[in-house]
């Protein structure tokens, strides 16, 4: 293959890295400098398929985190396109000092690998991420209770690792153990309108516990202002799309499907946990 774009002397890098990701991914149909799809025409320097309905990019470069993959990754994050993408250095290539740390550091950032080669072998050395999950917010686990950062932090994790619905799972879990805190405190010390209800905080259904929560509490026994029904009902809510989150995956375009509905839950969910994590700290909860 004559590569146009690429340097020349930067060619047999290009070889000895589709013959890596032959043999690291079992790749084949491999194509040469054309447009990633046909929203983004950006053309990396390899691209294939792979087998999860990602593409493997590899763009070939003497610097860690040259403009191309930066230009790559933010296409391929705007557009929720499911990519994986290397860039690919000449083993012994000196890459040495501040720059090259800094490169390392915002390549990791935005979820984009780092892969050396050279005619023999090559080594994977920063993992990629799937970049239509790297355009999620970030949510300082600082933010919330100590009980909750642990949590949270594996969960936006677990996310970029590529595992949404795991991590939405994590989210969900924490805000159902929070609104049973809730219904068990609100029993035992009376805070329920009327007479306490029927209920069983420890065990039993979610859905269950969240409506009584919106029909019975009462909250200006709680002293919570900022507990309103309107934050109930939206958590109440969230007890039917949590059921939702294991979308089967059979092609790219349900792929990309997926990524689009997981972000916006995962998002989702993390707003309800901090907004109810803090509402309910006057409770003093155990």
């Amino acid at each position: 293959m004559t590569y146009k774009a690429l340097s020349p002397h930067l060619h047999p890098t290009a070889d000895a890295a589709k013959k890596f990701a032959r043999e690291q991914w079992g790749v084949n149909r491999i194509r040469e400098e054309e447009s990633l799809s046909r929203e983004i025409t950006l053309r990396p320097t390899i691209l294939a398929k792979m087998n999860d309905y990602h593409s493997l990019c590899l763009e070939i470069s003497e610097s860690r985190f040259p403009q191309t993959a930066k230009d790559i990754a933010n296409a391929c994050k705007n557009n929720f396109e499911p990519v994986r993408l290397y860039v690919t250095i000449p083993r012994g290539i000196e890459l040495r000092g501040t720059d090259y740390q800094s490169q390392q550091n915002e390549a990791r950032e935005n979820g984009v690998g780092l892969i050396e080669v050279d005619e023999h072998s090559g080594r994977i050395i920063d993992q990629a991420l799937s970049l239509s999950l790297t355009g999620v917010r970030k949510f300082p686990p600082k933010e919330f209770c100590p009980r909750f950062r642990q949590p949270v932090s594996n969960a936006q994790e677990t996310y970029r690792d590529g595992y949404p619905a795991e991590a939405c799972h994590t989210i969900y879990n924490e805000l159902e153990a929070l609104t049973r805190r809730i219904a068990g405190t609100a029993t035992r010390r009376n805070l329920w309108n009327d007479n306490p209800p029927n209920i069983d905080t420890a065990n039993g259904p979610w859905a269950n516990i969240c409506a009584t929560l919106v029909s019975r509490l009462n909250i200006k026994r709680c002293n919570c202002p900022n507990l309103r029904v309107q934050l109930l009902h939206r958590i109440a809510g969230i007890t039917d799309r949590r059921n939702l989150t294991g979308h089967r995956v059979n092609s790219k375009r349900t792929l990309i499907e997926r990524d689009r509905v997981l972000r916006t839950s995962f998002e989702f969910a993390c707003d309800l946990l901090l907004e109810l994590d803090k509402a309910c700290r006057p409770l003093r909860l155990r």
